[in-house]
């Protein structure tokens, strides 16, 4: 059997089952098959000849996962970024049915196997404790030790399994950081995080052989290497010779295949051949040239016929009319899409990439380049012209709209890596740092650090073995011009360099363009980022702007920069303003406003002051001149820009470590903005105590509660009660503080809080810690009877907390998975301690 290495992809083949079907299918941001029950999953993965693993199976994959050392495929077996149902259901708390055939609605049948589940509710099994026969555990223990390699295991006598039945469900338990095996999941649920697995008989038609990926990975590791170091960019390479005899041998092979694995060499190969041709052309290595050109079309299938500016022009005097078709004809249909605040770079872009993508999918796709906003900015218009402007479809006009809403829509990202049409995104070319959603899609994706995404879609058509038609390359030469500030060397890398020799193009009226705006909150949305941890940073650039004849707009980017403060909790957002010469070229003066939230301590402000400075001299030269004020920084005497990709990440730094703690007003507490982290000082009390620390991959502290709780307190700091935690995620909602919040409800781990339940029915808040002879013991504490529902699991909705207690004054079916409620334990013992 073929098991796949990642949960089920919302592709177009499951689009095209689900809606033979007729199943609503929801994708998670990693496009994940998610929300969908497991009678629906199991109908879909049917509809195109696969199947999931069942409970048995499982068990059985992971030993030879094992067995071939295959740490990649154990990590995934045991992720803790998904949960996923296995095709093995249990009947009336009676059967248990692998494989099950689909009657209905919560309706399944097959080879009933009599069962009685080993008895834990729950309890802790070592892997090699279940059964190849049955796929059940023959040993349960109901005491965990840390590091024993248990799985925490749930089983089905439930009241769900008596009435109805329950499904088999491989899931991570957050609070001891390991996989678990839960037979009791009733019948219907859904969840965000609940996907499943494709697996086959045989290998599908359309994806590469093992083999193949593996000579693709060994060769594309060799440009990787050369690309990190530099040296890809300074001379042929040894192993160039080696990468043109493997696509030539495996190029039908390759366009074949569409699976995942095959789009994303494809892609990587696409990559290498766009940046070595040019650098071969640069270099006047013409045979060398002349090969790559070769291996490149056969790998992509398309010559440089016909492929001119009248082929462009068509493509874009065509797109309303072919959008018009595919929304009336039900076609694929892919929209290319930049950030919400257009510069030229994202239009750009996505024309070019959508271009690129037509010449080679444009029998099976119509795409589509977008404009986001309702209107295409001055400096694109000046660069592209106003007849093909007119061309652009608007993310806000009426017929994006009805694109978007009908049929299967995707989205293909330029520019940008986070944003809402994560989910149905196909794939994201850009410059930026990635996002952490981003990092977990398994997609084609093309993010690296560049002067603009303009030269890294380029680098891609060039990758193709063909010319970009002269009236493209203009105006991806004048986007890439606009990004890097006409070639600043601070914004510039080596592929920049090398991709933009090849381009033709103009600067100085597009720059014009751009920096003759005098709008205030144009000039402060324009280019605004907030893609660190805690401040907002605007750069608005035009001519003469510091000039006394626009104070008043000066006054208002400030007002705006506060208003963002506060509208988003943040305790700073930076200004910074660049002041043209009439020329539209050199840069007069810089002004960089420090606006901070009215919270802040004084050290916070100097901290910031201070760092802006020692950026500004480190970067700028012996000629820099620097003026500070009470609220902003000047420097001038060098005539380019400082790049905000200098000054962001050190400023990133210092936020942060002023920044740690979120007060709480309504508990007149300081919540950290982090879980706690291992130190020598905390190791250093460890050892003191004799206490074994344990850390997570990313040196978060955990284990038992009471250990937690003593370590904690003997480094001054406490732990929230369930009271206090409810209280200040309130807090942080009322103040937008949405990183606060999301990280008060964060998925990866369970946070342990300071109370105990006694007795089903008895809070102790704040109890004492002690380690004794017999190991940790509380002691003491604020003791009070307290109504706790019953649980088992269910649901709760955070908006009917007792804020008194910080238990649900309520608790819904588990069946009514749905937007914006928790998952729920009630105790299932006679002492617990209480995490969330």
């Amino acid at each position: 059997m073929y098991v796949c290495r990642h949960p089920l992809i919302v592709d177009g083949r499951v689009l095209e089952a689900a809606d033979k079907l007729g199943i609503e299918v929801q994708a998670s941001p990693e496009k994940w098959l998610v929300n969908t029950t497991l009678e629906n999953m199991l109908l879909i993965l049917r509809q195109f000849g696969s199947e999931p693993m069942s409970l048995l199976e499982y068990w059985q994959v992971r030993k030879d996962a094992l067995d071939a050392n295959d740490q990649d495929m154990l990590s995934s077996l045991e992720s803790d970024q998904f949960s996923e149902n296995l095709a093995t259901v249990f009947l009336n708390d009676r059967w248990m049915v692998h494989h099950p055939e689909v009657l209905g609605a919560r309706q399944f049948d097959g080879n009933k196997i009599p069962v009685n589940t080993p008895k834990g509710r729950y309890g802790w099994v070592h892997p090699d404790d279940f059964s190849f026969e049955t796929g059940l555990p023959t040993k349960v223990k109901h005491v965990r030790e840390i590091g024993d390699g248990t799985v925490k295991y749930w089983d089905t006598h439930t009241i769900y399994c008596e009435q109805e039945g329950t499904v088999a469900v491989r899931s991570f338990v957050t609070s001891v950081g390991k996989s678990s095996c839960d037979l009791g999941f009733p019948f219907g649920v859904i969840s965000p995080k609940i996907s499943i697995r494709e697996c086959r008989a045989t290998l599908p038609t359309g994806v590469l052989d093992t083999a193949v990926i593996d000579q693709a990975k060994a060769l594309l590791d060799k440009y990787y290497a050369a690309m990190d170091s530099g040296i890809l960019y300074t001379r042929i390479q040894p192993w160039q010779e080696e990468l043109i005899d493997f696509v030539q041998n495996h190029a039908a092979t390759l366009r074949q295949a569409d699976d995942l694995a095959a789009r994303v060499i494809k892609d990587d190969l696409t990559d290498a051949f766009g940046i070595m041709s040019t650098y071969a052309i640069a270099s006047k290595e013409h045979v060398m040239a002349s090969q790559l050109k070769y291996s490149a079309q056969l790998l992509s299938g398309i010559t440089d016929h016909g492929i001119d500016d009248n082929h462009f022009l068509e493509f874009m005097s065509t797109r309303k009319s072919a959008l018009e078709d595919a929304i009336e004809s039900h076609k694929s249909l892919v929209f290319v899409l930049g950030h919400d605040n257009p510069d030229t770079d994202t239009v750009v872009s996505a024309i070019a990439e959508a271009y690129r993508q037509h010449l080679i999918r444009g029998d099976e796709s119509v795409f589509i380049p977008v404009v986001p906003g309702n209107s295409t900015p001055k400096e694109v218009v000046e660069l592209i012209g106003s007849q093909l402007a007119q061309q652009l479809i608007l993310s806000e006009s009426l017929l994006y709209q009805q694109g978007s809403k009908s049929g299967r829509p995707e989205w293909i990202m330029v520019d940008h890596n986070i944003g809402p049409e994560q989910p149905n995104t196909r794939a994201i070319i850009d410059h930026h740092q990635p996002s952490d959603v981003c990092k977990k899609q398994q997609i084609p994706k093309r993010i690296l650090f560049a002067g603009s995404t303009a030269a890294l879609v380029a680098q891609r058509i060039y990758g193709l073995g063909i010319e970009i038609p002269q009236l493209l390359s203009r105006y991806l030469n004048g986007a890439a011009l606009m990004d890097t500030e006409n070639r600043l060397e601070g914004k510039m890398t080596p592929l920049d360099h090398l991709i933009m020799d090849r381009f033709s193009g103009y600067y100085r009226g597009l720059m014009r363009q751009l920096i003759s705006c005098y709008d205030s909150e144009e000039l402060f949305t324009r280019d605004y980022k907030e893609d660190w941890n805690y401040f907002g940073f605007a750069v608005a650039k035009s001519i003469g702007i510091l000039d006394e004849t626009h104070q008043s707009i000066l006054e208002r980017l400030q007002q705006l920069a506060q208003e963002n403060n506060l509208a988003k909790n943040l305790p700073l957002t930076l200004v910074k303003v660049v002041d043209y010469a009439q020329d539209a070229e050199t840069i007069r003066r810089e002004r960089v406003y420090t606006v901070f939230n009215d919270t802040v301590s004084p050290e916070f402000i100097n901290t910031v002051f201070d760092t802006i400075e020692v950026v500004v001299r480190s970067e700028s030269g012996v000629n820099v001149q620097i003026e500070r004020g009470n609220r902003s920084i000047d420097y001038w005497g060098v005539g380019t820009q400082l790049s905000r990709k200098k000054l962001a990440p050190v400023m990133d730094l210092v936020t942060k470590a002023f920044n740690e703690f979120f007060y709480s007003p309504s508990t007149g507490l300081y919540f950290k903005r982090d879980f706690l982290r291992t130190s020598s000082e905390l190791e250093a009390i460890a050892d003191s105590c004799g206490v074994e620390l344990h850390t997570s991959r990313e040196g978060i502290v955990v284990g038992n509660p009471m250990v937690l709780k003593f370590l904690s307190e003997h480094l001054g700091q406490r732990f929230a009660t369930p009271s206090e935690y409810f209280r200040a995620y309130f807090d942080a909602l009322a103040v937008n503080d949405h990183r606060m919040a999301a990280h008060l409800a964060h998925s990866g781990y369970l946070e342990a809080f300071d109370a105990a339940v006694e007795d089903f029915s008895y809070l102790v808040e704040h109890p004492d810690v002690a380690l004794t002879h017999q190991g940790f013991q509380y002691i003491g504490g604020n003791r009070k009877k307290v109504h706790i529902p019953r649980g088992d699991p269910g649901l709760i909705d955070p908006n009917k907390i007792d804020l008194e207690t910080g238990f649900p004054q309520e608790v819904e079916d588990p069946n009514q998975y749905g937007t914006g409620l928790w998952r729920y334990w009630s105790p299932d013992r006679e002492l617990v301690w209480v995490i969330g």
